[in-house]
């Protein structure tokens, strides 16, 4: 069974994103802005729906707010697909051809119905969990279980991230036939921890990355400081003032890791595939 070096893997996700910067950002500017502007929009609508439903709680409302938060996520997803393959492309030499501005063919759309597959795992878990929750509520268990709950909750959702996830992108990418979700299972065999810790890096650059936009946008005055104390009304209210400011900073962070990680996903799968990463 292969094992993967996290120096290795570390090593070729920074100096693939610096050797490239110029090629990714082409690749990735049009659906990162087209994602950004979509998520916006859902978000500012959904925020506005909010308010509504938080002043006049109805039904009507709140499956409206429901309804434009699926429609955003799908859409995020969709342009999130686009720039992880594009840039899964570029570091497995595997670009074969169309407008590389925007890339929209079969591996793409591999990839979504791959990614779409993985959230509904994702859902049945947390589903799974909720009931059991509800059920220990029934059954009056002591409190401490449902911490319990929440920590096997997080913990699945990790190993489903390490174990799967780690590898969608470049298996979708490296072969245009073929499963997609079984085969990153079993290439990530025997490498949870390892994944784990590359996942974990990357995570806190772009947790850096953010802190670091959050601070210099607050000291320019571009993001307002939030009152200690005010209706979830008016926090909803201010938040959807303060919408373009946040969503620049979760913007600038997300492309930071999300660019590291692919190119990390790329070495991992090129050592478990005994190929030389270059």
């Amino acid at each position: 069974m292969p094992k993967i070096s996290i120096s290795q893997t570390l090593r070729f996700a920074f100096s693939f994103s610096f050797r490239n910067a110029a090629a990714i950002a082409a690749r990735i500017a049009l659906p990162a802005i087209l994602g950004w502007i979509a998520f916006y929009l859902s978000m500012f609508m959904y925020m506005k729906e909010l308010e509504k439903y938080l002043i006049d709680p109805s039904d009507r409302v709140a499956s409206l707010v429901l309804g434009l938060a699926t429609a955003g996520l799908l859409v995020t997803l969709y342009l999130h697909t686009v720039m992880v393959a594009s840039v899964t492309a570029l570091a497995l030499g595997r670009e074969d051809g169309g407008w590389k501005y925007f890339h929209a063919a079969r591996r793409e759309w591999r990839l979504y119905a791959a990614d779409l597959r993985l959230l509904l795992a994702t859902a049945i878990w947390l589903g799974a969990m909720q009931l059991l929750r509800f059920a220990a509520g029934l059954a009056s268990v002591p409190a401490g279980f449902g911490f319990g709950l929440d920590a096997i909750t997080v913990c699945g959702l990790g190993y489903l991230a390490v174990r799967i996830w780690s590898l969608v992108a470049p298996v979708s990418v490296a072969s245009a036939h073929g499963e997609i979700l079984r085969r990153a299972w079993r290439l990530s065999a025997g490498n949870s921890w390892s994944l784990a810790a590359i996942v974990a890096v990357f995570l806190l650059v772009g947790l850096v990355a953010e802190a670091a936009c959050e601070f210099a946008m607050r000291v320019g005055g571009l993001i307002p400081p939030f009152p200690s104390s005010a209706s979830l009304a008016d926090y909803a209210a201010m938040y959807r003032e303060a919408l373009p400011g946040v969503l620049l900073v979760v913007g600038i962070a997300y492309l930071v890791s999300n660019i590291l990680l692919t190119a990390a996903r790329v070495s991992v799968y090129r050592q478990l595939t005994e190929q030389t990463v270059l």
